[in-house]
């Protein structure tokens, strides 16, 4: 019993030395083949065993594209085990099938949802770069705004003092051309003056200029006037001193008016 045992094993190792070698060297080609094997009319049970064996490498090493013509192959062998009345082999690979197809569509679902989600963390990315980027923006105009109005404010400043100043300056300028109005009309109202006296002085002038001679021919003609009554005087007696008194008289306001006329 031993020695069976012990030969057993060493056909179980031989076998998964070669299924092992078997699973390296299967290819998409292979499985076409166990598919078109797997259609033959009226396949015998054991062609069916032999197929099994060459597919079941494949389950687990499928390549990309080739899940569809897998599951055509599990129906198909399942199909022939029921026609050739062995239903628990067929029931056994259409159980493998349901499986294959549950893990098949499981792995589709979890791409596909990968996908979605990978789609929906891109979008979620850029919505937040482009949500940052419109922050961004609206910080930029509000800052550009703000240094709009600073500047407009300082604007209202800076021509509220200029125009401030170009008043005051008007005003000063307006000031300064009344008083030098002002002046101007007083020197000439003192020019006039002036002028008017200086005309007073030469019209007075050029009277003098006439009226001097005659008013000293006129003096004159008294002075000897007073001189002949002073001497027709003398013989009288005893009023004599009082004409005298009076020729004396006479003559200082002749001599006061002479002094006055030069």
């Amino acid at each position: 019993m031993k020695k069976m045992s012990i030969s057993k094993l060493i056909l179980i190792y031989f076998f998964l030395i070669s299924l092992a070698t078997g699973l390296q060297g299967q290819s998409p080609a292979d499985l076409q083949q166990i598919n078109a094997g797997a259609k033959v009319i009226y396949v015998k049970p054991e062609s069916l065993d032999q197929l099994l064996i060459r597919l079941r490498p494949l389950e687990s090493n499928l390549p990309s594209g080739q899940e569809s013509l897998m599951m055509d192959t599990y129906r198909t062998i399942a199909n022939q085990y029921a026609l050739n009345n062995h239903y628990k082999q067929a029931y056994e690979v259409y159980v493998r099938y349901i499986r294959f197809k549950e893990n098949f569509y499981r792995k589709e679902k979890a791409s596909a949802l990968n996908a979605a989600q990978s789609t929906i963390t891109k979008r979620k990315d850029a919505d937040e770069t482009a949500v940052m980027d419109l922050q961004n923006q609206v910080s930029q105009l509000q800052i550009e705004n703000d240094q709009l109005i600073s500047k407009r404010s300082n604007f209202k400043k800076y021509f509220s003092a200029g125009l401030i100043a170009l008043t005051a300056l008007f005003a000063s300028l307006l000031v300064g051309s009344g008083i030098k109005l002002n002046t101007i009309r007083v020197k000439l109202k003192q020019s006039r003056e002036r002028m008017k006296e200086i005309h007073r002085i030469s019209t007075i002038g050029a009277c003098s200029k006439e009226i001097y001679p005659g008013t000293q021919n006129l003096l004159n003609q008294l002075d000897q006037e007073v001189q002949e009554i002073s001497m027709a005087v003398k013989d009288l007696q005893p009023s004599g001193t009082v004409v005298s008194g009076i020729a004396k008289k006479i003559k200082e306001v002749l001599d006061q008016l002479r002094k006055s006329d030069k």
